[in-house]
């Protein structure tokens, strides 16, 4: 999780706020003069910009210093990493798996020699592709969201070295019921979480978002619990089965959510269930099988 407050403050709170933040390196990302590589160099202009941009328009302290930092490393002529989406709070799964895709797309880019070829272009992506990241964590202004990520799109399309992933979209949902107040994943189950390791195995490129769900009965904090577990022992079933860890999403949503909406205290086989979604970019696929798709209905 990145370390980031979120809130409105009021003003005698915003000298805390800054004084997490160090001004002096602020300051100095902002007159940097970059060395090293015309990579390096582009990348450390393009970050010096950003952080002008968080520390003197938004005003966001935290953030404009952990784009400082990335500024001096890149004007000492080091590589600086693009940022890695799970080091950050994002609350959207598709958009987090929107940006492990894109992430990936441009990590593949530059082992194809994107720095090296078209140092300002590839600058531009990564520069873009972290500002989208960031305002992806913030998660509000969807103008800001859209603009960095279609700069990383459009860099990526002059890259040419990889396509430049499109939105993720979601496919035909694959459910796994559970017996009443359990969370082992039954027997039943084997088959279809079986097609569905094998679908991901063929497919690299497909993110899994596997969520857990529980009917009504039962406390809200344990039906959180309960749907939990339900969750990441899916996601670990399928890991068994040779899916990684990294390529999976888990989340859960207790009784909230729910597939057959009841009043409260009411047992309902359709809403104990793990709902997995693959995600991909370009061409579709789906993970339906047959006429009724890949679900199974084991349990009470």
């Amino acid at each position: 999780m990145h370390p980031i407050i979120r809130v409105a403050v009021p003003a005698v709170a915003t000298v805390t706020l800054a004084a997490c933040a160090n001004p002096y390196k602020i300051d100095s990302a902002k007159q940097v003069t970059p060395q090293g590589s015309q990579f390096t160099q582009s990348l450390a202009k393009n970050y010096s910009d950003y952080t002008r941009f968080e520390s003197d328009e938004m005003y966001d302290w935290p953030d404009a210093d952990h784009f400082a930092e990335k500024t001096l490393a890149a004007a000492d002529g080091r590589r600086v990493a693009p940022e890695d989406p799970r080091d950050w709070d994002i609350d959207n799964a598709e958009w987090r798996t929107d940006l492990r895709v894109a992430r990936n797309a441009l990590v593949a880019a530059y082992r194809d020699g994107a720095r090296e070829n078209n140092p300002v272009v590839a600058a531009s992506a990564q520069s873009n592709y972290d500002c989208w990241v960031e305002q992806s964590e913030e998660g509000w202004q969807m103008d800001h969201i859209a603009e960095c990520r279609e700069g990383f799109i459009n860099a990526m399309n002059q890259l040419g070295e990889q396509p430049a992933p499109q939105p993720a979209q979601a496919q035909a949902p694959v459910l796994v019921f559970f017996d009443f107040d359990v969370a082992r994943v039954p027997a039943e189950a084997d088959p279809l979480l079986n097609s569905v390791a094998e679908v991901a195995q063929e497919n690299p490129n497909l993110e899994l978002q596997v969520v857990g769900h529980a009917d009504r009965a039962g406390s809200v904090p344990y039906n959180n619990r309960l749907s939990e577990q339900r969750a990441r022992n899916v996601a670990q079933a399928l890991s068994a089965r040779g899916v990684p860890m990294d390529r999976m999403n888990v989340d859960w949503k207790g009784e909230l959510d729910p597939r057959v909406p009841t009043g409260d205290g009411v047992r309902e086989p359709e809403n104990r269930r793990v709902v997995i979604r693959g995600m991909m970019t370009g061409d579709m696929m789906s993970m339906s099988g047959g006429a009724g798709g890949m679900n199974q209905t084991a349990g009470n």
